[in-house]
């Protein structure tokens, strides 16, 4: 647990953290371990739990089109019509509930290209080019 609450600590303060070791160190319930103390320790909901819907597993092959956003065809209109990807989908959740925290696990990032996933977004991931929730706006 001491982990998990250092982790918190960091995401509180840097909004991301990277948590790093040979496979089967227990990365992966050190998130459990965060998303279960979450509210005990913010006091503050977490819709987001870093599983399921909002985690993902990059591979050498995921593109910034899969992650973020891009081009993807409609048959039912026959064309190619502009689809969220895994992250637009997790901040569109956050948008429409922004009193609650999301953890967002994002697995094997060594794995991908990561400029080529993240693109200009790379930028925004630093917590102060992030927009701020004053409790009535953005």
């Amino acid at each position: 647990m001491g982990l998990a609450l250092e982790t918190i600590r960091v995401l509180r303060r840097f909004k991301n953290a990277v948590l790093e070791g040979p496979p089967g160190t227990g990365k992966s319930h050190v998130v459990a371990a965060v998303a279960k103390a979450w509210k005990t320790e913010t006091g503050r909901e977490l819709a987001g739990n870093g599983r399921g819907r909002y985690a993902i597993t990059l591979h050498p092959n995921t593109t910034y089109e899969e992650f973020v956003e891009g081009l993807r065809y409609d048959d039912e209109k026959s064309s190619f019509v502009r689809k969220d990807g895994f992250l637009r989908e997790v901040i569109n959740d956050a948008l429409d509930d922004p009193n609650s925290d999301y953890l967002v696990l994002i697995d094997e990032l060594n794995r991908a290209n990561v400029p080529k996933v993240f693109g200009d977004l790379l930028l925004t991931m630093e917590s102060s080019k992030r927009a701020t929730w004053d409790g009535a706006a953005w």
